[in-house]
């Protein structure tokens, strides 16, 4: 028979993941009341606030989940806290967040990809594209939104030639999404209006 608080916490895991932050956040509220040192069960539960626009309380239950994580897994718990920052609109914080997970671990591609924008977000083009060129430079699940954002910040720097073939390779990844296709379509036009700035 399974653990009745193990199936718990996997409804709240399940819940988190697939972004049904309302549910979420009251999964996380009974089962971290009842399991107060449960750092996993409070990083969904954080998540899940920041998702449904309760920052303050997300930040307090994230860092709850840093003081109980093990060092091997704090940089997930310091990412997620720039995740917040980042909904909350606070782009500086969850750079700096950001920048701790880093340093904390190596980082993954995705993590990457979220500094990237945050980087964008903030106009700082030149180090945004820098970060989602690493992320570009290998294969991986975040490719084709690693290709869209970079894109993004070369046009933003009048690059369109560039900025093109990344989001002609975001519609190769993702061609389903349509943004992509209308955003490829806009570029063309500028490239053939002559809007080929150099790198």
């Amino acid at each position: 028979m399974i653990d009745k608080s193990l199936q718990q916490f996997r409804r709240l895991q399940r819940a988190s993941n697939r972004h049904q932050s309302h549910l979420a956040v009251a999964l996380g509220q009974r089962y971290c009341s009842r399991h107060p040192d449960h750092a996993p069960a409070w990083l969904f539960f954080g998540r899940a606030l920041a998702e449904t626009a309760r920052y303050s309380e997300a930040r307090e239950a994230l860092r709850r989940a840093l003081a109980l994580a093990p060092p091997d897994r704090r940089a997930t718990v310091i990412a997620q806290l720039g995740h917040a920052e980042a909904l909350a609109g606070d782009f500086a914080a969850a750079e700096k967040w950001y920048r701790e997970a880093f340093a904390t671990a190596a980082t993954q591609d995705e993590e990457r990809l979220y500094l990237g924008e945050i980087l964008f977000r903030q106009g700082k083009l030149k180090e945004a594209e820098t970060i989602l060129r690493e992320v570009t430079g290998a294969w991986n699940e975040s490719l084709g939104e690693a290709c869209r954002l970079l894109g993004d910040v070369l046009a933003s720097q009048a690059q369109y030639v560039e900025a093109l073939a990344c989001f002609e390779h975001a519609v190769e990844s993702a061609p389903d999404v349509r943004r992509h296709v209308q955003r490829v379509r806009e570029l063309r036009k500028l490239v053939r209006r002559g809007g080929t700035a150099a790198t």
